[in-house]
């Protein structure tokens, strides 16, 4: 079975968790929604909290202005509940204070000092104190939002309570205050998003004579394995606020299939869906991990090796890795009787195979130390990906078209989107884009809404057929008309992050609006990114935006940087005008 390294489990049993009023796991943390103290791997904080008195105002029952409140911590800080006179209920303060002397005590302990990006998602350094980080700050958020004896106004305002405590003192590095921002701001914007889209389907379902089913996006977004407990919404891996980026790509998604229900989706729009999530379509070939379990069934698996090519890179001879193969491919070769396939046929080195495309390239680069597994690295060779994965498209409207019964749809969306997201086409997000929300856009096409995503994915994509993933898929959908009420896709979105969605996405006129009203936004770093905006639009071959930048705000954009994007260029796979403009405003500052 296929393992890429996004899971360390095998489980294939489906969970769909209730919301939490409770949650713990193995390392000691525990998380209440009416909890007041917290423990953080073995590190306590104070249980809180002097607060000052609280007078309720007549008129206002529930209500109470704050007469700075403070927060003590273990090494002495205290920091105003408000730096400003307030009124806010106690049941905020609380959950405020709280929530803070968690994050103090967590961002104090782990040693974060840096952002990893990778296009333009935000990934935290050191990798495992980030991942550390980002769990433990993704659970106690979550218990805050699945606390249903708070509205959403009021998780709001103890996420800013928390944020403008950390931006106000002096303790913390602008890096650790830049981390709780990012962090606060997806959770915030995720909080609007879950608004709106329940608003939307709320009144879909009247209109339609539906019965109510209310989406949990984050259901879709992240895979059971990572939600169990609901304690994974907003983080994943090392990465920092992801979920509401993927949301607001699902949303710009479903509302271009509300405007237009017969549309075909193809690249160009998914390369928008992508501008969204933070990603980049311009870059050398990417490949990434895949492994086999010699004890599971690997037929499918290795259909794919024998159209695909084995590249020994590792340091045993091609004598020793042939008989390597020979071992672990058994059963499969008694299977095919040894005349269909051989490891001769798969081992293919030979330069002139080079020129033949497209093919997957299996990469072996060393042996596992437990010989029931065998890890690859798998690239697909091209000459045009975004070319071969829009015909994948075209290819599955025309097969789905005659489709009526749902395990058949749900077989033909499943078969597209493993095709598209094994062949890697955007440089970082593929899986979240083609294995989490292109599914549910195209089954919501169709009149199925998928409820939620399967266990773990990454065990089945590149190990089992479309049949097998299909019959798991199908007990997480029901049936549901399309809606055809608009979805406000950029619900909660800044005005720089709309800068950022409309420069990746192409919308020049959207993004022209933004940059003549705030210039100064060319020159700020994209949230958790060392990207500029003028970057971003170049690595998502933007032209017209790129072309904007520098006629309208020449000065915005310095010769290192130009020259930067002109390392590789070849491979970079910039349109050809895009690349003429770049060499262009090279050659004027030379």
């Amino acid at each position: 079975m296929i393992n890429s390294n996004r899971g360390s489990s095998c489980q294939s049993t489906m969970i769909r968790p209730k919301e939490p009023v409770e949650h713990s796991e193995s390392d000691g943390e525990k998380c209440s929604v009416s909890s007041h103290s917290t423990e953080v791997r073995e590190l306590s904080v104070a249980a809180i909290i002097p607060r000052s008195p609280v007078h309720k105002p007549s008129g206002m029952p529930g209500q109470a202005t704050v007469q700075r409140a403070s927060v003590s911590t273990t090494d002495g800080v205290k920091t105003p509940v408000e730096s400003s006179s307030g009124k806010y209920s106690e049941k905020v303060i609380e959950k405020a204070n709280d929530l803070f002397g968690h994050f103090h005590a967590l961002i104090k302990k782990d040693p974060l000092n840096a952002y990893s990006t990778y296009g333009l998602f935000p990934y935290l350094s050191p990798e495992s104190q980030g991942r550390i980080f980002c769990q433990s700050a993704s659970k106690r958020l979550t218990c805050l939002l699945s606390d249903e004896a708070l509205n959403s106004e009021e998780k709001d305002q103890i996420l800013k309570f928390v944020v403008k405590r950390f931006n106000e003192n002096h303790i913390y590095s602008e890096f650790q205050k830049e981390i709780i921002n990012d962090f606060f701001e997806s959770a915030s914007v995720y909080l609007k998003q879950k608004a709106v889209f329940s608003h939307w389907e709320q009144k879909g379902a009247e209109c339609t004579s539906t019965e109510p089913f209310y989406t949990s996006m984050h259901h879709l977004m992240v895979e059971g394995a990572r939600r169990q407990g609901d304690v994974g919404w907003f983080s994943l891996n090392d990465e920092v606020g992801y979920l509401d980026r993927c949301c607001s790509a699902f949303m710009f998604l479903i509302n271009k299939l509300i405007m237009q229900p017969d549309r075909e989706i193809n690249m160009a729009l998914l390369n928008k869906a992508a501008g969204i999530i933070g990603s980049i379509v311009c870059f050398p070939g990417n490949c990434y991990p895949v492994s086999v379990n010699k004890n599971e069934d690997n037929t499918f698996f290795f259909d794919m090796l024998q159209k695909g090519r084995i590249y020994n890179k590792s340091n045993l001879s091609d004598s020793d890795f042939k008989c390597l193969l020979n071992d672990f491919f058994e059963d499969e070769m008694k299977k095919n009787g040894n005349k269909v396939f051989s490891i001769e046929d798969i081992q293919k080195n030979v330069p002139e195979y080079d020129e033949v495309l497209p093919y997957f390239k299996f990469i072996f680069k060393e042996k596992c130390t437990d010989e029931n597994w065998l890890s690859f690295k798998l690239q697909y060779k091209s000459k045009n990906k975004q070319a071969d994965c829009d015909e994948l498209l075209e290819n599955y409207y025309k097969s789905v078209t005659d489709k009526n019964k749902m395990l058949e749809i749900i077989e033909e969306v499943v078969t597209v989107c493993c095709e598209i997201q094994r062949r890697h086409p955007i440089l970082d997000g593929n899986g979240r884009l083609f294995f989490f929300i292109l599914p549910a856009v195209l089954l919501y096409q169709k009149g199925i809404w998928l409820k939620e995503s399967l266990f773990n994915p990454w065990l089945l994509t590149d190990s089992k057929p479309p049949t097998y993933i299909a019959e798991k898929v199908v007990g997480l959908c029901i049936e549901r008309p399309m809606f055809s009420g608009e979805l406000d896709w950029k619900a909660g979105l800044s005005e720089a992050d709309s800068a950022r969605i409309f420069c990746t996405m192409g919308e020049l006129e959207k993004f022209k609006e933004i940059i003549n009203r705030k210039p100064e936004l060319l020159n700020t770093k994209l949230r958790s990114s060392n990207m500029s905006l003028f970057c971003a639009a170049a690595r998502n071959n933007r032209t017209e935006i790129v072309k904007f930048i520098l006629d309208s705000y020449p000065d915005r954009t310095g010769l290192a940087e130009l020259q930067n994007l002109l390392i590789d260029k070849e491979s970079q796979g910039y349109d050809p005008e895009l690349l003429q403009v770049l060499q262009d405003a090279v050659s004027r500052l030379e």
